[in-house]
C-alpha cells in the first residue's frame, strides 16, 4: 500500500514534515477518493493522533454527506438525512427541504393551483415562476375554450333535439340523397311511412329528384313536381300527385348530397282545379263558359295565329221552353252540346249563354269548317227526330244555325270584330235555313190550358 493509504507505516523515527506530508495525502484522499481513504490514527505518533482522529471524523462526515447527496441526485427526496452531529450536511439538508417543498408545489400546480411561486432558488425560481404563470394563462384559455365548447355542444344538442322534433313532426317529407348515387342518407318519419305504405310513389318521386339534382347541383331551387302512380285500391287506375319541392346542396360527411323538402300540394291543386273548372265551366252543359271563351280568344289573338270561330245559335229553343217546359229546353241544350263535342278533338267549344255556343278551331279554313258543321247539323236534325245515344228525341225539328269568321296572322282584327262578323253570318244563315215548325206549333200557353 502507498503512503497515503497506510498511515500505520508511520513510525516515531519520521520527522514532523514527513508525518505532515502523510496526513496531507490522507486529506486529499478524503476529498477526492473518500471510498478508498483509510485513516489509522491510532498508529500515528502521539503528537498527531488528535489530528488523525479529526481527519477520520471528517472522512465519516464526508462519506455520510456524499451518500445522502447521491440519493438526492437520484430523486430520492425522502432519503434519511445525516445525523445532526454532521456539521457539513446542513446545506444538503436545506436542499432536501427545498426540493421536497418544490415537489409539493409541483403537485399543487398539477392539481390546478397556479398561485405557487418559488423564491429560494435564484435563476431557477424566475424560470419556474414564469412557467407557472404561462401555465395559468394557458389553462385559463383552455378553460374558457372548454366552457365555450361545452356551451356549443349543449346548443348543438338542443338544436339536434329541435331538428328531430321539427323533422319528425313536419307535414313535409324530408329526404337527403347522395348526389352521385341517389343513395339515401336520411328520411324523416313521414317519408319512411310513405315508403312502407305506398312504395311506388316515393320511387317515382326519387327518380325525378335525382334528375333534377343533376341539373341544379350547386344551387338552391324551388320547383313543382307532378307524378302519376297506380291507385293502391285499384292498380289499373292512375292517381296524380302534386308536390312543391325545396332542394339545396350540402356536404354529408365527405360526400356531396342534396336535401329535398317535399310538400304535398295535391289537395290544393285539386281544389284549385275544381275552382278553375267552376269558374270556366257552364254548369248546365259542362262545356266551357263565356269567361273561358273570352280568355282563349284573347290568348289566340296575342299569339297571332290562324284560327276560325263559329257562333252557333240553337233554333226554336224558346219554342221548346214555352211548349214543353224548361226541363225539355235543358235537354235540348244538352243534345246540342254533346253533339257538337264530337267535332274535332282539338277544337274549343263554349256555351256563351242562353241558346248561343262558340266553336274555336286552329288551322281550319272557313269553307272547311262550314262544310263540316253543315254535315254535323244534318245528322243532328235527323237524330233529333229519331233519337240516338247522343241525342234525345224531341217533338219538333232540332237544329242550329251558325256563322264563321277567320283570323289570319298580321291581320290586326280584334275579338269584337271577329265575333260581330260571325254573328252577322250566323243570323244570315238562320234567316235562310232555320227549319219551320209546321202547323203543329204548341205554344206554352195552349199546353198549360
Amino acid at each position: 500500500m502507498d503512503e497515503s493509504n497506510n498511515i500505520h507505516q508511520a513510525v516515531e523515527g519520521l520527522s514532523n514534515a514527513q508525518v505532515a506530508d502523510i496526513l496531507f495525502n490522507c486529506l486529499k484522499d478524503i476529498l477526492f477518493s473518500p471510498d478508498s481513504a483509510r485513516i489509522e490514527y491510532e498508529r500515528l505518533p502521539k503528537a498527531f493522533k488528535q489530528l488523525g482522529e479529526g481527519l477520520d471524523y471528517l472522512l465519516q462526515c464526508v462519506n455520510e454527506n456524499r451518500c445522502f447527496v447521491t440519493q438526492l441526485s437520484q430523486g430520492n427526496l425522502d432519503a434519511l438525512p445525516p445525523s445532526i452531529e454532521n456539521p457539513i450536511s446542513a446545506p444538503a439538508k436545506e436542499l432536501q427541504g427545498s426540493l421536497r417543498h418544490l415537489a409539493w408545489q409541483t403537485k399543487q400546480i398539477a392539481r390546478g393551483d397556479y398561485s405557487q411561486r418559488v423564491d429560494f432558488m435564484g435563476g431557477f425560481s424566475e424560470g419556474f415562476n414564469s412557467m407557472v404563470s404561462q401555465l395559468a394563462e394557458r389553462t385559463s384559455k383552455l378553460e374558457d375554450a372548454r366552457s365555450d365548447a361545452e356551451r356549443r355542444n349543449k346548443e348543438l344538442s338542443q338544436i339536434q333535439d329541435l331538428f328531430l322534433v321539427v323533422m319528425n313532426n313536419s307535414p313535409d317529407y324530408l329526404v337527403v340523397l347522395d348526389l352521385e348515387t341517389n343513395g339515401e342518407y336520411l328520411m324523416n318519419d313521414i317519408a319512411k311511412t310513405l315508403k312502407e305504405t305506398n312504395p311506388a310513389l316515393p320511387h317515382a318521386v326519387r327518380k325525378e329528384l335525382f334528375a333534377h339534382s343533376q341539373t341544379y347541383r350547386t344551387v338552391n331551387s324551388r320547383w313543382d313536381l307532378s307524378v302519376s302512380v297506380p291507385d293502391l285500391n285499384n292498380p289499373s287506375c292512375m292517381v296524380e300527385f302534386h308536390f312543391n319541392i325545396l332542394t339545396y346542396p350540402m356536404l354529408w360527411g365527405m360526400r356531396q348530397a342534396m336535401v329535398h323538402i317535399i310538400s304535398d300540394h295535391t289537395d290544393e291543386v285539386e281544389k284549385e282545379r275544381a275552382l278553375m273548372f267552376d269558374a270556366n265551366t257552364d254548369p248546365l252543359t259542362n262545356l266551357f263558359n263565356r269567361r273561358y271563351a273570352t280568355e282563349k280568344l284573347d290568348s289566340w289573338l296575342q299569339q297571332d295565329i290562324q284560327f276560325c270561330i263559329t257562333l252557333i245559335d240553337i233554333d226554336h229553343l224558346k219554342y221548346c221552353n214555352d211548349s214543353f217546359g224548361h226541363e225539355k229546353g235543358d235537354t235540348y241544350l244538352h243534345n246540342v252540346g254533346k253533339f257538337l263535342s264530337t267535332y274535332l278533338e282539338d277544337s274549343v267549344l263554349c256555351r256563351m249563354g242562353g241558346d248561343e255556343f262558340l266553336l274555336m278551331t286552329k288551322n281550319i279554313s272557313v269553307p272547311y269548317q262550314d262544310e263540316q258543321l253543315e254535315a254535323l247539323r244534318s245528322r243532328f236534325t235527323k237524330e233529333g227526330i229519331e233519337g240516338s245515344s247522343l241525342v234525345e228525341a224531341l217533338p219538333f225539328p232540332q237544329s242550329f244555325s251558325f256563322g264563321t269568321s277567320e283570323h289570319l296572322p298580321h291581320s290586326g282584327i280584334t275579338s269584337s270584330a271577329l265575333l260581330k262578323e260571325a254573328d252577322v253570318r250566323m243570323y244570315r244563315y238562320k234567316s235562310q235555313f232555320k227549319p219551320p215548325l209546321g202547323s203543329t206549333i204548341n205554344y206554352r200557353e195552349t199546353r198549360l190550358s
